[in-house]
């Protein structure tokens, strides 16, 4: 079925235009002005599925396949009661009404469809990384087949706009290497096996080509992989950028957002970040290369001007073989919590932003005033996985032994690394504020400190205002972060 004319409809009426482009074969501009915190358009995935342990894992040699620890439709973690579909028995939720609103929206469409189970044995045959491209494929052959069998007007209008946009995606099959095409073949070969029906609604390996261009990933609040999506939607009208204006947003009520992160006027292209963008630029250039097929000129990669947003990059991709850990990295935990002047400086400078007392250009020069004369060993990718593990090591701890005061230091040099990376208003910014908020008045409550209530509240203040862009979109009550904000003011306020 053609749902073309679905599709374009949907594409004027959200603001957006198609143009042609000699390097990116289209991009999408504004046709009106969008603001920070706008939802530029909301759709329902065509398919999506939380990841297993184990999944997306290039060194794992486990072969079992479990159930998954996530719940199918918010991705949260699941409660030691959970509820699970009555038909198939393959899906779990953290609750009744996850179940409910997941059933409305998708899964009537993909319950019993497919043997899920037989899909799963044949699946432990399929190395981890390349198990959610299993699951992904037999999924959305779920989908596609069912919008092949139905009526035009049975199905909504939001599935008829995914199939198009499905049906218009580049592949790059030619462009992929031989080793890969021989995987997916094999992943095809193990989907038709396990669905027991022998054929797929389209070719395998096209769909799988598909995948790896045009694949999203949700994240939880410690920013771990929660979830795989397919939207087509968002892969056919936005293209990546390194220091993108629009984030990918996953919601319970409406499953999909893309929100603006900055102003954007009329004509201006919309972007979003395609890989992360704490990878160093070398590894993001190798990935869009291999993975995507093209070279990125955003503002972060292409430096023909004094951006300070680019002179950050490079400070950041400093060759990793030459750079040392950071001398001043914690290994017992023994000695004084402190953070140093450049961090600090930082978290200043994104307060300030947030207040509005400072531009965005502003706050760019300033993180590159504060880091620009630090010694590779302090600013580089390598000091910042190893204040990674830091925050990672402290907050695994049991909570009786935690070393909170360096939990909360490790997790404002991580805040510090990510407003230097990420757009000031990323969610992911937004949500380390907090974590450094919640650490800092939980090391309060242990002793006296360096610190004060009044960091606290500004930690919180800063969190909340970043937030304020992301969260909430669906209107389905105050989110955990939201509601964690809420509790700390009350509990400052009580001081």
């Amino acid at each position: 079925m053609d749902f073309s004319t679905d599709l374009d409809a949907f594409i004027q009426a959200h603001g957006f235009a198609l143009v042609a482009d000699s390097a990116k074969g289209q991009r999408t501009v504004a046709t009106r002005r969008f603001r920070r915190g706008d939802t530029l358009f909301s759709i329902r995935p065509l398919f999506g599925f939380p990841i297993r342990t184990g999944e997306d894992d290039e060194e794992s040699t486990d072969t079992a396949v479990g159930a998954s620890s996530r719940c199918a439709n918010c991705f949260d973690t699941l409660p030691a009661k959970r509820p699970q579909c009555s038909q198939c028995h393959a899906v779990q939720y953290c609750s009744m009404v996850c179940l409910k609103e997941h059933w409305t929206a998708r899964h009537h469409i993909e319950c019993q469809r497919v043997p899920a189970r037989a899909v799963d044995a044949e699946s432990a045959k399929v190395k981890p990384v390349f198990r959610p491209y299993l699951r992904m494929l037999v999924g959305v052959g779920k989908v596609i087949g069912f919008v092949g069998e139905c009526r035009a007007k049975k199905l909504p209008v939001w599935l008829r706009v995914q199939a198009a946009a499905w049906d218009r995606l580049v592949t790059h099959q030619e462009q992929h290497p031989a080793h890969i095409l021989r995987q997916y073949s094999e992943i095809t070969r193990v989907a038709e096996k396990g669905a027991g029906t022998g054929s797929l609604p389209f070719s395998g390996v096209d769909a799988l080509c598909r995948f790896g261009c045009n694949n999203f990933v949700a994240y939880d609040q410690r920013v771990r992989a929660s979830g795989h999506l397919c939207s087509p939607v968002t892969s056919l009208l936005l293209n990546h950028s390194c220091y993108p204006n629009a984030a990918f947003v996953y919601t319970k009520a409406s499953e999909q957002q893309i929100v603006a992160l900055s102003d954007i006027s009329e004509g201006q292209e919309v972007a979003l970040a395609y890989v992360d963008g704490l990878k160093p630029r070398s590894e993001r250039k190798k990935i869009l290369g291999d993975v995507y097929f093209f070279d990125c000129e955003c503002r972060r990669c292409f430096d023909t001007s004094n951006d300070p947003v680019a002179q950050i990059d490079r400070l950041f991709d400093r060759d990793v073989a030459r750079v040392h850990v950071p001398g001043n990295l914690p290994t017992d935990f023994s000695t004084a919590a402190l953070s140093e002047p450049w961090v600090v400086s930082i978290v200043s400078s994104l307060t300030a932003l947030t207040l509005k007392q400072i531009t965005a250009l502003d706050f760019s020069q300033n993180c590159l005033n504060a880091v620009q004369n630090l010694p590779p060993h302090d600013f580089s990718f390598v000091a910042y996985r190893h204040w990674l593990e830091c925050q990672d090591e402290c907050l695994d701890s049991a909570a009786a032994s935690m070393p909170w005061d360096w939990a909360y230091i490790s997790a404002l040099y991580i805040l510090a690394y990510y407003a230097c990376v990420y757009p000031p208003f990323h969610p992911l910014v937004g949500l380390q504020c907090l974590e450094c908020a919640k650490l800092a008045w939980n090391s309060l409550q242990s002793g006296p400190k360096t610190w004060s209530d009044s960091t606290v509240r500004s930690l919180i203040l800063t969190a909340q205002e970043i937030l304020a862009v992301t969260e909430d979109l669906d209107g389905a009550g105050p989110s955990n972060a939201e509601k964690q904000i809420s509790l700390l003011l009350s509990q400052i306020n009580c001081v």
